[in-house]
């Protein structure tokens, strides 16, 4: 190696870490917009690839391809090819590829191709190809994909939208999402259709849960809902008292099934022994599930979550009578006093047959749900008996839930004699269960009220459902 060889090597050594030492800009973005010419601040001065005052490829006492000190084709003190502070390919404050406060691909301190003291992947600090603070491509303030406040795909938080959108929207992000709120009702009535229905038609509900996740949430069960005369011989030796014991030693432990995420015991009721009162003043009066009903209504209807709207669903597979009991205190003694028209705004009622509309409720209280119940077509047709004879799969249910199951159908005998008990392959009061937890059908259904003489076409719960439902 020859003497000049070797003298000029140990300076090009000597100068990078002069060229890479430079103190980084604050504000990679605001001092790129400063930048006004190809070559940086002083941009006449960085002209092409050279040096401060170099012409063609060289500086203004350089030898060879260089700058005053510089080696290579760079500036006055640059190494490679840049201007006074730059790496990479640049003048003084050039823009292109790199410089100290260059916009392109490169910030303050960014690394990728340019970038005084850092290197990352292509650009600022926080990773992406931009500037100091950007995700994407762009500056502090960028616009495209990414920048604090920008608009495109990004912002602040994900989605897409504005600073705080989530979705597609601005600011505050878009419609709200409403959530539907079931409870179950049934009669237990003499006919048992009830014991299947009871199952079936909460495997539906979660069925419909897992499909549209956050727009369904399980609240709970009300049983014998019902007029006092029915009560009164759920509690003898008929087949309705054998509904009754099969509600409390099958239904209550599959419903309530600490294994599975469906209802939580506390919310499984009980009103063979309980009275309905309409004149209620004060929430402790109600049966225990129409205080279920009530509280969860009293929570939707003061909801305050912007971005939640809360719709409270009664499913009834036999009467309207713990709701109705709801809907009378909120419209009468609560502070505030809810009008009608609120509470519709949050809760409806669906029912699909005559015979419980008729000979399930109370004196008056069919006149006063009407208003709030949206009937569909009879589910005999479709989910009646014979239809619902279906083995549960344990993937989808429970060891208890199937031995439950078993059981309503007549294919295991009960643990000990249930006076008054048949089996059943009748699940059609599940179908109003399943309508209910289907948010599209709500939807488009919700300003259908009062609609018992033109009742909506319901078909669709049928044995090929209840087997995906079940299976």
């Amino acid at each position: 190696m020859s003497m000049i060889h070797w003298s000029l090597g140990f300076l090009v050594i000597a100068l990078l870490p002069l060229a890479c030492s430079s103190t980084p800009t604050a504000d990679a973005g605001a001092d790129a917009r400063a930048t006004t010419s190809a070559g940086g601040a002083d941009g006449a001065n960085a002209g092409g690839v050279g040096g401060t005052t170099s012409t063609s490829t060289g500086g203004t006492t350089s030898t060879s391809t260089g700058g005053t000190t510089s080696t290579g084709t760079g500036g006055t003190t640059s190494a490679g090819m840049g201007g006074a502070t730059s790496t990479g390919t640049g003048g003084s404050l050039a823009t292109g590829k790199g410089g100290a406060t260059s916009t392109g691909t490169g910030g303050t301190i960014s690394g990728g191709t340019g970038g005084i003291t850092v290197s990352a992947t292509s650009g600022g600090t926080a990773a992406g190809t931009g500037g100091m603070t950007s995700t994407g491509s762009g500056g502090t303030t960028a616009t495209g994909s990414g920048g604090k406040t920008s608009s495109g795909t990004g912002g602040t938080t994900p989605g897409t939208g504005g600073t705080a959108s989530a979705g597609t929207g601005g600011s505050t992000g878009g419609a709200p999402v409403t959530v539907y709120q079931v409870i179950q009702g049934h009669d237990g009535d003499a006919d048992p259709d009830d014991n299947l229905a009871q199952l079936t038609g909460m495997m539906a509900i979660y069925h419909n849960k897992t499909l549209y996740p956050g727009q369904i949430e399980m609240i709970g069960l009300v049983f014998a809902d019902t007029t006092v005369g029915h009560k009164s011989n759920m509690k003898g030796s008929g087949a309705g008292h054998g509904n009754w014991l099969f509600f409390q030693q099958y239904s209550t432990p599959a419903l309530g099934d600490s294994s599975r995420a469906w209802y939580l015991p506390a919310n499984i009721h009980d009103s063979v022994q309980q009275s309905w009162d309409f004149a209620a003043t004060q929430v402790s009066q109600l049966s225990t599930g129409g205080q279920m009903v009530y509280r969860t209504l009293k929570v939707a209807l003061d909801n305050t979550d912007a971005g939640k709207h809360y719709r409270v669903v009664f499913a009834a597979g036999g009467g309207h009578n713990s709701p109705y009991e709801a809907i009378q205190l909120l419209r009468k003694s609560t502070t505030p006093v809810y009008p009608d028209a609120q509470i519709l705004a949050h809760f409806a009622i669906v029912q699909h047959s005559d015979w419980n509309m008729d000979n399930t409720n109370e004196a008056g209280v069919l006149a006063g749900t009407l208003p709030f119940t949206i009937r569909i077509s009879d589910q005999n047709a479709t989910s009646g008996p014979g239809m619902c004879g279906i083995e549960p799969a344990l993937a989808k249910t429970s060891a208890q839930f199937i031995k439950s199951s078993r059981v309503a159908r007549g294919v295991q005998a009960p643990d000990q004699a249930m006076p008054g008990f048949g089996p059943t392959t009748d699940c059609s009061d599940a179908g109003g269960s399943d309508f209910a937890s289907t948010p599209s059908l709500m939807e488009s259904n919700w300003n259908t009220r009062n609609n018992r003489a033109s009742a909506i076409s319901y078909s669709a719960f049928n044995t090929a459902k209840i087997t995906s439902i079940l299976q």
